[in-house]
């Protein structure tokens, strides 16, 4: 049946919710989906879909019965009663249901990759132009562990970290630097630490050190030093202390010998493993497998056993969160912080 549907199919009808700009999130998927589909039929956004991909940031999925794949690249868990499928961080292995996709082969970052792969290969005039110490970019004020501040206060106290995000902005402007990339290939090191720590749960903090030819300052994921060469970042993770964090820096920071050392190393661990995952295009596998069950044997999620009541909870939620007074009084909260 399988083959048949696989003829017979013209139009896959595909809708994106729950991400806060579900057309810019379309814009990224669209080539890897339209990818998916080459011999199955044609990718066509819809507002009646066969399938629903859906991000973690709201209960629009509820009001849904089709097959539902839950992409998420934030530190939170798929729930299988509600998706079919998922995408995410956690390395774990269900039936035909769950990809784990660490961020280097995610969708929008093979050229961020590539970077990374190849960063210990430069030209040492490089170094000529990094007269910073270090740098900080982030603007997410909320919901992390206050280590993140630690570190950059820590830091501060011994020499001036460059922040470029929204938080802790220290910038002539007040202004959010334009160009990440650039601002971080002034600086020695940068600060790369995860709003939280989970196993696996690793995402482009350390990437875009790596790629800007930066000593990254790492804490988040337990596991990182199995994807990525300690001998050319700082593992926070494996200090007992902040105290001990500084030291290390300040160390690498005064010896001129062992900062290039960290520098000409390469980043990951095994990097014929991370070209060969490249090229396995492991997103873009996973949807083709799904597209070509086609919209009724793809479904996995067996609605007989869930509630209700929880259904309609979830499709309460929705209807509050896009009440048009809830969203303006979300949004005066936010201005207020």
């Amino acid at each position: 049946m399988g083959n048949i549907y696989i003829r017979i199919m013209n139009r896959i009808r595909v809708k994106i919710v729950d991400f806060p700009n579900c057309n810019s999130e379309w814009d990224c998927l669209q080539p890897y989906l339209d990818k998916a589909s080459e011999n199955i039929g044609k990718i066509e956004y819809s507002n009646d879909p066969d399938f629903l991909i859906c991000g973690p940031y709201g209960y629009e999925h509820s009001m849904y019965n089709c097959t539902k794949i839950a992409y998420i690249r934030e530190n939170v868990r798929v729930n299988f009663e509600f998706y079919d499928y998922g995408i995410g961080f956690d390395n774990v292995c269900f039936e035909d249901r769950y990809l784990p996709l660490p961020w280097y082969l995610g969708p929008r970052v093979e050229s961020l990759t590539n970077d990374v792969l190849y960063k210990h290969e430069f030209d040492e005039d490089i170094l000529n132009d990094k007269d910073c110490f270090c740098n900080f970019v982030v603007s997410n004020k909320n919901d992390a562990n206050p280590i993140r501040k630690e570190i950059f206060e820590r830091l501060s106290d011994y020499k001036r970290v460059e922040s470029g995000g929204r938080l802790y902005n220290n910038q002539p402007d007040g202004q959010r630097v334009k160009d990440k990339r650039k601002f971080q290939e002034k600086s020695k090191f940068s600060i790369a630490f995860e709003n939280s720590s989970t196993n696996g749960y690793s995402t482009e903090k350390i990437m875009d050190a790596f790629a800007a030819h930066t000593v990254p300052i790492y804490w988040g994921d337990p596991k990182i030093s199995e994807i990525y060469n300690e001998n050319a970042f700082i593992n926070c993770n494996n200090f007992k202390s902040i105290d001990e964090v500084i030291k290390r820096v300040i160390e690498i920071d005064n010896n001129d010998d062992l900062y290039k050392h960290m520098l000409y190393t390469q980043a990951f661990n095994d990097s014929e493993m991370i070209k060969k995952e490249l090229s396995e295009e492991y997103f873009v596998s996973f949807f083709r497998h799904v597209f070509s069950q086609g919209p009724d044997k793809s479904k996995r999620v067996n609605n007989f056993y869930i509630s209700k009541n929880l259904k309609e909870d979830l499709k309460l939620l929705y209807r509050i969160k896009n009440n048009r007074f809830y969203r303006r009084y979300r949004k005066i909260k936010r201005m207020m912080k």
